[in-house]
């Protein structure tokens, strides 16, 4: 199973689903009109972009654009996890930042253990790149993913080793759904240190994929201390053999794969057993520490759902704030957000089997609905241009496009799941949207991904 957005609170879904209820509603009268004055402000603060495929684009765009200005952190959002449309627009802004701009870290909203063969790929290691993405989830496994990594590969060839790509997932969410994956990587990257840890790794790969559902807190404890003692002997380790027997980076990559397990240990079980979701302010930590951990990497790419760039001080509920939000505290105006959004198409999604209860082998979901009226989609459409971008920084203080954006609204967007109903897919935000986002580009039409062969008919 794989961890879906059906784990946030309870309560803010509730709240959530009847928001939409007495908007689509228009209930008691309070539905707002998007009149001739909030759409000349709108069209005011944005700029036409070409209906063209993005990766047809001129990338000076970008630049006049005034991306990525100072910011030191530019997180890319996407509106849907399976649109093929989106991914290749922030392939384009990606290549854009990499090649013109001197970013030299790609932190992916991915498993950071899944992660560490993909970067060894793009840094030249001789595997197997269609092998290694044939066991991700279909949002890695399709021809947008694939033509990235080939093109980060060609483009670090070049360069000297410091002055490389890398590409860290900074998510961990599942990782200890494989814990036999820590062995390797260990075992892969500091031998040494792999036949000196086998006693406890073994111990580990013991309890194969845990159940968490319902774990006794014994077994959690258990878990939590096997993890910790990896941790203490490994830090005894680098303390007697600085830098280790093994590759360069090692260690930092070791200590940082034993910390992601606990973290992964933590967040399952709390999110399998209705405790705090933790994940965003995982991938926080993460984020920072491979900005920190990479030599030529002080300007970073994240790459996530909207809703973990954004900066949302509720994300989750009673105060789990958003990783853009984390980032935004830590990094101030350092940190640059840029979103996406779209009015009609067809996206990748995987929906609930009735039968069976499990998940559908993913499939072309279309979007045909017109967006609801008093959401951001609704007045996005209303600009009147195919593909533009939105830069919310310019948007004058009370003017009525600034006073509509002060209130919530709904935002359409979809992750790997799809709920059946369209209204599903539109979460209240509290707003003010132009301090969630700095930029919004809109695409009036997206279209599904191309999966891979190995994910082209099953998930």
């Amino acid at each position: 199973m794989k961890i879906k957005n059906r784990f946030l609170p309870l309560v803010s879904t509730a709240v959530f689903c009847v928001t939409v209820l007495c908007l689509s509603a228009d209930c008691m009268g309070t539905h707002r009109k998007v009149d001739r004055r909030i759409v000349r402000e709108l069209r005011r603060v944005s700029t036409a972009m070409p209906e063209s495929a993005p990766a047809d684009w001129d990338r000076s765009l970008f630049r006049k654009c005034g991306i990525p200005g100072d910011a030191t952190v530019v997180a890319v959002g996407e509106a849907a996890h399976g649109s093929s449309t989106l991914f290749s627009f922030k392939d384009a802004l990606v290549r854009y930042l990499v090649e013109d701009e001197g970013f030299r870290l790609l932190c992916y909203e991915f498993s950071f253990e899944q992660s560490l063969e993909i970067d060894s790929y793009i840094n030249g290691a001789s595997l197997d790149i269609d092998s290694l993405l044939s066991r991700q989830s279909w949002i890695q496994a399709n021809t947008n993913v694939l033509s990235l990594l080939h093109w980060l590969r060609n483009f670090n060839d070049s360069l000297p080793r410091t002055e490389r790509v890398h590409f860290i997932g900074v998510d961990c969410q599942t990782d200890m759904f494989c814990p036999d994956r820590l062995g390797y990587h260990i075992s892969r990257l500091c031998p040494e240190l792999g036949n000196e840890l086998e006693g406890l790794l073994k111990a580990l790969r013991s309890y194969g994929k845990p159940l968490y559902k319902g774990m006794a807190d014994d077994d959690y404890d258990s878990l939590a201390t096997l993890i910790e003692s990896l941790r203490s002997k490994t830090e005894a380790y680098f303390n007697r053999v600085p830098g280790g027997a093994g590759e360069p980076g090692a260690e930092d990559l070791i200590k940082q794969l034993i910390k992601c397990t606990g973290m992964s240990h933590s967040f399952l079980y709390s999110a399998y057993n209705g405790g705090k979701n933790m994940r965003d302010s995982f991938m926080k930590d993460n984020l920072l520490w491979a900005k920190n951990t990479f030599s030529g990497s002080d300007r970073a790419i994240f790459w996530a759902h909207n809703a973990h760039v954004r900066v949302d001080p509720d994300y989750y509920g009673e105060e789990g704030a958003s990783a853009g939000m984390l980032l935004r505290q830590s990094l101030g105006d350092d940190y640059l957000v840029i979103g996406t959004a779209f009015g009609r198409g067809a996206v990748t999604a995987v929906e609930e089997d009735p039968a069976t209860g499990e998940d559908t082998p993913p499939h072309t979901v279309p979007i045909d609905t017109l967006p609801l009226p008093g959401s951001l989609n609704e007045l996005l459409g209303k600009s009147g241009e195919k593909v533009f971008v939105t830069d919310l920084g310019r948007v004058r203080p009370r003017s009525s496009l600034s006073d509509y954006l002060k209130a919530g609204m709904l935002f359409f967007g979809v992750g790997d799941f799809f709920t059946g109903r369209y209204i599903d897919h539109f979460r209240f935000y509290e707003g003010p949207v132009a301090g969630e986002f700095d930029f919004i580009f809109w695409f009036d039409t997206v279209f599904p991904l191309t999966l891979l062969q190995s994910h082209s008919s099953d998930d």
